[in-house]
């Protein structure tokens, strides 16, 4: 079982599923980091093989004050990639489905919904390496405020999809069971009292015809 905190966790819910985009996703833009943060390098091999007396100009010097703002924004970005990539959480728990997004560096939104409001399920793979590697997105149609909730770049998206369909049937029949119980109950009590045959009072005898009170005879 999962550690990750829940909001507003609920009695007996437990956590199934953290979902993340897949791992080489994050490592292809790491891949775009790596080849603007050694341009530089570059450049300055290239200057030091072909125009060394470049090196002792003050415009060279510059170069290497600006060089290294451009190294301090190249890690910026990274950074915020990195968050953007871990941050971007996808939970699937017993009763609930929680999407956390985050938007940029200081801005994150959380939006759920329940298994029952689910309306649809669907797997999108797209491409060759999607293909290959099993990954692609699972798109969660709802009846809640939001509409639709997207698993993007997330690994084996038709595992996903199943447990979420077998998820939402199991919740469609405990709440079938919990309304259930108390209008089938409601119902055994009328018929109940329907059945329950009606106690009439015994009527007081009447004398027979011919015979006339005791107080007859004793005179």
């Amino acid at each position: 079982m999962y550690t990750l905190r829940l909001p507003y966790r609920e009695k007996d819910e437990k956590i199934l599923l953290v979902l993340r985009r897949f791992w080489p996703i994050f490592f292809r833009s790491l891949l775009l980091i790596l080849f603007f943060f050694v341009l530089p390098l570059i450049a300055y091999v290239m200057i030091l093989n072909f125009a060394p007396e470049f090196l002792e100009t003050l415009f060279f010097q510059i170069l290497g004050l600006l060089c290294g703002l451009y190294w301090l924004f190249i890690l910026l970005y990274a950074l915020i990639s990195w968050i953007n990539y871990y941050f971007d959480v996808w939970i699937v728990t017993s009763k609930r489905i929680i999407n956390i997004e985050q938007v940029s560096l200081f801005e994150r939104v959380t939006s759920e919904t329940r298994l029952e409001m689910i309306q649809d399920v669907t797997v999108e793979v797209k491409g060759f390496l999607p293909s290959v590697f099993h990954f692609g997105n699972v798109y969660v149609q709802t009846a809640a405020e939001r509409a639709r909730f997207a698993f993007e770049q997330i690994r084996w998206p038709y595992k996903v999809k199943k447990l979420i369909s077998d998820l939402h049937r199991k919740a469609l029949r405990e709440e079938e069971i919990k309304y259930a119980k108390p209008a089938e109950s409601k119902r055994r009590e009328k018929e109940i009292k329907y059945r329950e045959p009606k106690l009439e009072k015994p009527k007081p005898e009447e004398p027979q015809e011919g015979l006339g009170k005791i107080s007859d005879y004793r005179k």
